[in-house]
């Protein structure tokens, strides 16, 4: 698939964001079961760019660089 795209997995996880040949590609949001959300790059369904993850009150956790789903640097 490519273009637009959301996906809600089993577990209560969700994906919305853009699709590149059935990868969360390009801009997206994953969202956590426990409320967390992640917003930002996305390369290969990993959290790759520059991207933010909040928390569920709304405060970040995080924001700057991730690299295969990990923070990179110090935000």
């Amino acid at each position: 698939a490519h273009g637009m795209g959301e996906i809600t997995c089993k577990n209560g996880t969700k994906y919305i964001g853009q699709m590149y040949e059935n990868y969360w590609h390009g801009k997206g949001t994953f969202y956590w079961s426990d409320g967390r959300f992640y917003q930002g790059d996305f390369y290969h369904s990993k959290q790759h760019g520059q991207g933010k993850i909040i928390s569920p009150d709304g405060s970040p956790c995080y924001v700057g660089a991730f690299r295969y789903n990990r923070p990179d640097g110090y935000g």
